[in-house]
């Protein structure tokens, strides 16, 4: 799954990590004097199979 954050600089250097709200699994990690917050699942559409794309010729 694909996500998005918010990106802020801080004048002192700290860690931190975020992980996936469906399997838990490790997104992104983080240290230095960036922090990441806001996350949010990037929402896409799933494709759709047997459709003919217009302006396509077959």
């Amino acid at each position: 799954m694909n996500y998005t954050a918010t990106r802020e600089e801080h004048s002192e250097a700290h860690t931190g990590s975020f992980k996936c709200s469906i399997c838990s699994g490790m997104v992104h990690t983080w240290s230095g004097k960036h922090h990441f917050f806001g996350w949010q699942a990037v929402k896409t559409r799933p494709p759709v199979f047997g459709r003919r794309w217009a302006g396509v010729e077959w």
